[in-house]
């Protein structure tokens, strides 16, 4: 249980501060293996002998087991302490790590990043535990920014580190560079974060009686429901029909047992892994419907801009890459401005109101960009994504933790990050939906074989690659323009969620951060 803190009793120690650099490096980690597979598919489908769906796989198998993992790590800490729980999914990222990137087929690479994905919710969610143990909830926003910053440095820059290393002979380093900091937090974060001497978990009793109070059914409940719920999501329109048994089967299977765990954790058990009642006022609900939102938009933005740029502007992995950068440089500096003036003020829903409306904005003119859009436009709504993004980066998480019992601040944390990455895969199915389906029937418009649609990061690379030997130069500009329209299509689906987040925030329960 968390003890209260007095923010004006409380100055960070030279320990504290520390580790509060540890857990920021785990952040960074965790945040850019998310992303850093983007540019590389092409490459990792051509040396590893996989398909497309092969490829798609890589990458969302890593945000499924991400997402799923968080709460459940979160509710073990609560029994068996934030420490041992976070040294042992800094070991899980490590084998997975290893794993993959000691593959030589795709069933290794796609065991290896679920393993990864797994190890790496594990440790946002216990980043997310042991900083609202150590800092009181006033000053959470200053230290916070640190933490924050480097989740958003990680997604953004993910496709950079990528895009250096998309090539046959070097895209393991996408993996290896995980070791140095792994070995660096297994031995910093034990010496560190002391927790008989900070406010935190109660972990007392024998290991037996530690383990009969785990929630067995409700955590299985919810591993099943939200993993097939995920799957059926992430296939559809992508590798089957919407409406195929193979979609709607996992989808319907998922949506009941969200209905049996709600149940289950209300009314069967004493000791819930989920407390229920930190959603019966729908003005904190909303906070947590706008975490999901705005990391949709925020990862959806980051992949489809990256496809943009791949397949309309034929830029190669390395480029698309660092041209993400502008959305990072809107991001930083606001994200770190932000969080001080909500420690000064005790305020958050001011930032909402004026992220929400940016990030609105900026995924409306998104919508404006084509095969001839100069440099200078897109870099500049990139800018004022990142802007939105860096006001939209802590509030939603201080509100869930300040409208919440001090008893109930560990679990709704862990709650609002799950529903934040489960809004990131939400953002690659349903991004990935809208961007085939319009580019197939664009496709078929212009007599061109709709395959291209559900190979569209790979055949990237083949218009590049006609590009440079001057074939076919009609044809591959009909589909440039394709894929304009494509993406067009996913960055007006995006503007609408966008309004959707503004609507929510506007009631966004007011509550001071003391």
């Amino acid at each position: 249980m968390a003890v209260l803190q007095d923010h004006n009793d409380w100055n960070a120690s030279r320990s504290d501060l520390f580790l509060i650099g540890s857990l920021t490096l785990l952040s960074l980690m965790a945040a850019f293996d998310a992303t850093i597979l983007i540019p590389t598919l092409p490459t990792l489908a051509q040396n590893l002998n996989g398909t497309a769906t092969d490829a798609f796989w890589a990458g969302t198998s890593f945000l499924l087991a991400n997402a799923v993992c968080q709460p459940v790590v979160a509710a073990i800490s609560e029994i068996f302490g934030r420490r041992d729980l976070l040294i042992v999914m800094i070991l899980v990222f490590s084998i997975g790590t290893a794993i993959a990137c000691s593959a030589y087929a795709f069933p290794q690479l796609l065991a290896g990043r679920s393993v990864q994905g797994i190890g790496a919710g594990g440790i946002f969610s216990m980043v997310l535990a042991i900083f609202t143990d150590i800092v009181p909830l006033r000053l959470r926003p200053r230290y916070w920014a640190a933490i924050q910053v480097a989740w958003a440095i990680g997604t953004v820059t993910g496709p950079v580190i990528g895009g250096a290393c998309a090539h046959p002979k070097t895209w393991r380093w996408i993996f290896y560079i995980n070791f140095p900091i792994c070995a660096v937090s297994l031995v910093a974060v034990p010496f560190l974060y002391r927790p008989e001497v900070s406010s935190g978990t109660t972990t007392k009793g024998s290991f037996l009686s530690k383990w009969r109070r785990l929630d067995f059914v409700g955590c299985g409940l919810f591993l099943g429901s939200t993993t097939s719920f995920l799957i059926g999501v992430t296939w559809g329109g992508v590798q089957y029909d919407w409406d195929s048994a193979q979609v709607l089967v996992p989808i319907f299977l998922g949506l009941a047992g969200f209905v049996l765990t709600i149940l289950w954790e209300r009314w069967g058990t004493e000791n819930p892994f989920l407390r229920i009642w930190i959603f019966e006022d729908f003005r904190t609900t909303a906070a947590y419907l706008c975490g999901m939102l705005q990391g949709l938009i925020l990862f959806a933005e980051a992949y489809y801009v990256a496809i943009y740029l791949e397949g309309v502007k034929l830029f190669d992995p390395l480029k698309t890459g660092l041209s993400g950068l502008p959305m990072t440089a809107g991001m930083l500096p606001i994200s770190v401005i932000a969080g001080v003036l909500m420690t000064h003020t005790g305020r958050y829903r001011w930032c909402l109101w004026i992220g929400w409306p940016l990030t609105t904005l900026a995924s409306g003119l998104l919508i404006l960009l084509e095969s001839d859009t100069k440099t200078a436009v897109w870099v500049i709504l990139l800018i004022i994504a990142g802007i939105g993004h860096g006001f939209l980066l802590g509030p939603g998480l201080f509100a869930a933790q300040a409208t919440c019992s001090q008893d109930d601040v560990a679990v709704a944390t862990s709650v609002y990050s799950f529903l934040r990455s489960f809004g990131m895969c939400l953002g690659v199915a349903t991004g990935g939906t809208m961007f085939q389906n319009v580019l197939k029937d664009r496709l078929a418009n212009d007599g061109l074989p709709g395959w291209i649609a559900t190979d569209a990061t790979a055949y990237a690379q083949k218009l590049r690659d006609m590009q440079d030997t001057g074939q076919k130069p009609v044809m591959r500009q009909t589909i440039q323009d394709d894929f304009a329209l494509g993406f067009q299509a996913v960055m007006a689906l995006l503007t609408g969620i966008g309004g959707l987040g503004f609507a929510l925030s506007l009631f966004v329960k007011k509550k001071v951060m003391n």
